[in-house]
């Protein structure tokens, strides 16, 4: 559990610019950790505030058999009109779809052997860059 019993943890993440932002993720039945979310707020009381509202209201579901695994989460992250090309397409840039598949390839052959079955909340920052200096210093 979080603080103090809490079904959930906080974190802030910082801004480039304002005060940090914190962050939720919620503890599953079975032990894992949701996704972490944005509550959008910048004091811990405010997002302590959100976090059990979502939890009051069922805005999150914690009975969700499992947490994703980074295959399944990256399944058409690449694809022509999926999450990253309708991203960047949001923010003026066109993506060619020949550099859509490189990007899928690398990311196929460079992190999924690695990555592939480890649910997404278990992938941390420094988990990807011990993995990145690795491929670096091989």
């Amino acid at each position: 559990m979080g603080k103090a019993g809490r079904p959930f943890t906080l974190y802030t993440r910082p801004r480039k610019r304002g005060k940090p932002v914190y962050y939720v993720r919620y503890k599953m039945p079975d032990g894992d950790w949701t996704i972490a979310q944005s509550t959008g707020q910048t004091s811990e009381g405010a997002a302590e505030t959100y976090a059990l509202e979502q939890l009051r209201t069922g805005a999150v579901d914690l009975t969700a058999d499992e947490v994703p695994t980074f295959a399944q989460w990256a399944e058409g992250f690449w694809d022509t009109g999926g999450r990253y090309d309708r991203a960047r397409r949001a923010r003026g840039y066109v993506l060619s779809p020949t550099y859509l598949r490189i990007a899928e390839l690398t990311v196929r052959k460079h992190l999924g052997p690695a990555f592939d079955r480890l649910k997404l909340c278990d992938l941390s920052t420094e988990l990807l860059e011990n993995h990145f200096l690795h491929l670096f210093e091989a």
